[in-house]
């Protein structure tokens, strides 16, 4: 199991993402809120064309990829401060082999300025990502807190 773990490690590229490739980016999106437990309703169609707007305007996005095929993607933008690491996704059965840890790596290396501090934002019941970002050693920043709406349900 090590010696298939490591390949699979090794076997990892982070590249951006096509335009042609925006509805496999909108799945991974759409599983991305499901997983974080997340109130947003968007459909996948309408998750890619938020995709879309968003890469015609200043975002990015990397697919990561193994021999077998896409396991997740990134999404971020350079702001003056900070880079801003909007969404950041790993299939879950492909996730605890350290390809979420080598992806965000090689992307920091290749695509963020090297002189700015990377801003990811995480939801406050979403203990596995907490664990992960902290693991790679990124610390608490701020806490937001929201009041919701009194037709929305309150968030877990």
């Amino acid at each position: 199991m090590a010696d298939s773990r490591a390949a699979t490690v090794a076997d990892l590229t982070v590249r951006l993402a096509r335009r042609d490739e925006i509805g496999l980016l909108a799945q991974f999106n759409a599983q991305l809120i499901r997983d974080e437990r997340h109130e947003n309703a968007m459909s996948t169609v309408e998750l890619g064309e938020r995709m879309r707007e968003w890469l015609a305007d200043d975002y990015r996005a990397c697919l990561f990829e193994t021999k077998g095929g896409p396991i997740g993607y990134a999404l971020f933008r350079d702001l003056p401060e900070c880079v801003h690491l909007r969404h950041f996704f790993v299939v879950p059965e492909r996730r605890g082999i350290g390809l979420g840890q080598r992806a965000f790596h090689r992307m920091r290396a290749e695509f963020f300025a090297v002189d700015k501090r990377v801003l990811v934002e995480v939801l406050a019941w979403n203990a596995s990502g907490l664990r992960f970002w902290k693991g790679l050693g990124f610390g608490e920043r701020y806490l937001g807190l929201q009041l919701p709406a009194a037709s929305e349900p309150s968030t877990p």
